[in-house]
């Protein structure tokens, strides 16, 4: 039922092996925690890279206004393994 209801809320995501230990968002800024992440991308709906962070953890802060719907974050661990998070639709407080 958990694991439904995750799925249903879009809380969730794939990995080949990299594990996921935290995701936050405060405002415009999104944090992710993964022991086993080596580096992490962010991408816009369009597929540019937007950010990318070496080790453990990352932090990016979305700027509005720039003609993105969503970002998403992949996780890149040890040999092959990785994550891909869903995509996070980030807007300004108040719209």
């Amino acid at each position: 039922a958990a694991i439904a209801e995750a799925m249903r809320l879009g809380r969730f995501y794939a990995s080949t092996g990299v594990k996921v230990d935290a995701v936050s968002v405060q405002d415009m800024t999104v944090s992710v925690r993964s022991e086993n992440t080596q580096r992490f991308r962010v991408y816009s709906d369009k597929g540019k890279i937007l950010h990318f962070a070496d080790g453990p953890e990352m932090t990016y802060t979305v700027t509005p206004g720039k003609g993105r719907t969503y970002i998403r974050v992949e996780c890149y661990g040890p040999g092959d393994g990785m994550a891909w998070l869903q995509p996070m639709f980030i807007e300004p407080a108040g719209l």
